[in-house]
């Protein structure tokens, strides 16, 4: 947080760096968390190790990327072949950079695909981009091939060499130690990897590193990712600290402690300060740590950024729907109304994992939804639908939104509304009115025993009476059969993912349910501006490259599809119509 937090000293405010303070090398206090505290600004005084290990092939080709990069900068947001390119390129290097043993057959197939994408697009790329540029793509596509063919014929990489006898030596050794990676799919490719030469180490990632006692070295391991890396560097995490990988990773991980040394020292008491509370003078720091301006603050290897997208023109006589932008980690996006909804999972206090639903319209960067492949139906709903019965649900949907009926057919505006309910004692804007009244508005207000009554009344009707009371049951009954469906689907995201969901990876992820391929997404950017998009666009989930797409779902096929009525099982509940 020291960058908000350095713009708030900007605005005035008090603010100063405790680590590495005499303010925190204080006597054990016993509570745990305090102590921690003070562990971490002592361990971060230590400035961590590195190991760099050489591969002449991929330095050769994070030349070449390097050299692309700069080349295609200007029109990778305009242009979606060169975009598009710079992607295939990017993430080739990136799973080149990952390997252990020898390249799979799928991890050749990709490479492969990455070389076709780039041959279906070089003309372009020279027409667009230079000569120079296509060049560079070519290049390096054909050295990360090189490295693939020398790791083939060691059956292993340089990287994977370097952990293996990192974990041999430990396997003797009462220091203990960790492999911290920037994703749960790599720690498990990691451990499975060394577990199957005999020298078995515990991997695992920035989240779950939490949880560990007594770690006295953590060895950074393909944490490229930057919201990872800052999530294991802070709070420092053990007394000693190594990163490995190649020199191209190393390099970067050199450059971000430095950025984030730099930070530290502009958060520094100044003499003000340290007048009122000389206690929070820093001790002295590690003459190994580099100068901080000695380092760029520019990340070579930082993806590229994603095409601009807009409303595609309507058709004459298509219908359109006023919809914002919304962009995910990876490559897809989704035009989204305000008053569709979406599964929502909720990380709360504690650590809790619940999924639920919300509307759009309260959707934030960061959140992580549950989207349902070539529907838009909220999968939260389309459970319930099938938990329920399609007609039973559907009956019970028209009897809890008998209220939004009303207030549809009254012939009131919303600001006649708005000032009829207040009279009844009832205070809501016009935004909440207008989303009440919305084809897809909320099952019922989030008070609704309260509400429900002073609505009948500001339009003049009997909220005692049957139509009323039997809408309140019904909201009861909804609300409930949906939190059902969230818990199961929480049980099925925490048994794939663990604690791990608490650190979406870079891209999509895919589960199999019963009702078909569910994607969960990341929100990356979302736009304020609502436009009017193709109705056939808006709220389905649109992938920039179906090549993409297909190589998550292979990467992540599932092992077995989740039935609903095993996911009731989970709980305990035989049949979901018990529950309404």
């Amino acid at each position: 947080m020291r960058e908000s937090f350095l713009q708030r000293r900007a605005d005035g405010w008090v603010v100063t760096e405790l680590s590495g303070s005499n303010a925190l090398r204080a006597e054990p206090t016993g509570i745990s968390a305090l102590d921690r505290v003070s562990a971490a600004s002592v361990w971060m005084g230590k400035f961590p190790a590195s190991l760099a290990q050489p591969s002449r092939e991929l330095e050769e080709a994070f030349g070449l990327l390097d050299r692309f990069n700069r080349a295609a900068a200007p029109h990778l947001e305009l242009d979606d072949d060169v975009n598009d390119a710079a992607r295939a390129l990017h993430q080739a290097f990136f799973d080149a950079s990952d390997w252990l043993a020898s390249p799979t057959s799928d991890d050749l197939e990709d490479l492969e695909a990455a070389r076709g994408a780039l041959v279906d697009v070089a003309p372009r790329l020279r027409s667009v981009a230079g000569e120079e540029t296509a060049a560079a793509a070519k290049g390096a596509v054909a050295a990360l091939w090189r490295f693939a063919n020398a790791a083939g014929a060691r059956s292993m990489t340089p990287k994977g060499d370097c952990i293996l006898r990192l974990a041999e030596k430990a396997q003797n050794d009462c220091y203990r130690q960790v492999i911290v990676t920037g994703h749960r799919r790599t720690a498990a490719a990691v451990a499975s990897f060394l577990k199957d030469l005999g020298a078995p180490m515990t991997c695992i990632t920035p989240a779950e590193l939490a949880s560990f006692q007594g770690v006295q070295r953590v060895n950074a391991l393909s944490v490229m990712r930057r919201e990872a890396f800052t999530r294991l560097v802070d709070p420092w995490p053990a007394p000693d600290m190594m990163f490995l990988g190649y020199q191209h990773e190393v390099d970067i991980y050199v450059q971000r402690l430095a950025g984030r040394q730099r930070l530290i020292e502009r958060l520094r008491p100044d003499a003000r300060v340290l007048t009122k509370l000389p206690q929070l003078a820093p001790v002295a720091v590690s003459a190994e740590e580099p100068p901080p301006e000695s380092l760029s603050e520019t990340d070579p290897l930082a993806p590229p950024p994603r095409p601009l997208r807009r409303p595609q023109p309507m058709r004459s006589g298509e219908l359109n729907k006023a919809a914002r932008f919304c962009r995910f980690a990876g490559r897809s996006w989704m035009a989204m109304a305000d008053d569709h909804a979406v599964a929502w999972l909720q990380i709360g206090h504690g650590q809790t994992t619940q999924v639920s639903t919300v509307a759009c319209r309260d959707l934030q960067v960061g959140d992580l939804i549950l989207v349902r492949e070539g529907g838009e139906k909220d999968i939260v709903r389309e459970m319930a639908e099938q938990l329920a019965g399609r007609e039973v649900y559907a009956a019970l949907r028209r009897q809890a939104s008998y209220w939004r009926t009303a207030l549809r057919t009254s012939g009131h505006t919303p600001e006649q509304l708005r000032k009829m309910l207040a009279d009844e004692g009832l205070e809501r804007g016009l935004h909440t009115l207008r989303y009440w009244m919305a084809e897809e508005g909320p099952i019922g207000p989030s008070d609704h025993d309260i509400s429900i009554p002073l609505i009948a009344a500001a339009l003049g009707q009997n909220p005692a009476a049957k139509p009323w009371n039997d809408c309140r049951e019904a909201i009861h009954a909804v609300r409930r059969q949906h939190a059902h469906v969230g818990f199961h689907l929480t049980r099925v995201l925490m048994d794939e993912c663990g604690e791990t969901i608490r650190e979406h990876s870079e891209h999509e992820t895919a589960f199999e349910l019963s009702v078909g391929i569910v994607w969960l997404l990341e929100v990356e950017q979302l736009d304020a501006e609502r436009r009017p998009w193709p109705y056939t666009q808006v709220n389905r989930i649109q992938w920039e490259s179906e090549s993409w797409r297909k190589r998550l779902l292979r990467r992540s096929a599932p092992e077995r599809t989740f039935d609903l009525n095993e996911l009731l099982a989970l709980v305990g509940l035989e049949r979901a119509g018990e529950e309404l």
